[in-house]
């Protein structure tokens, strides 16, 4: 999970992090694509969860 999202429950004793070999300082960039029928496109939520997924690229970027 990305770590701005659990700090504070890794800061509390919630949850412990785990250093996975092989694994980059900065984590994991994993491609995603959003696929779907041209005759049937996504719905509001779905065209919202499909632009939050194109920002995160740029966000991440800027998380320390």
């Amino acid at each position: 999970m990305p770590l701005h999202t659990v700090q504070r429950d890794i800061a509390e004793g919630r949850l412990a992090e785990l250093s996975i070999e092989d694994v980059p300082q900065g984590g994991l960039n994993l491609p995603m694509s959003a696929v779907y029928p041209t005759s049937a496109p996504p719905g509001p939520a779905g065209r919202w969860l499909v632009e939050r997924l194109k920002q995160c690229p740029s966000k991440m970027a800027s998380l320390p």
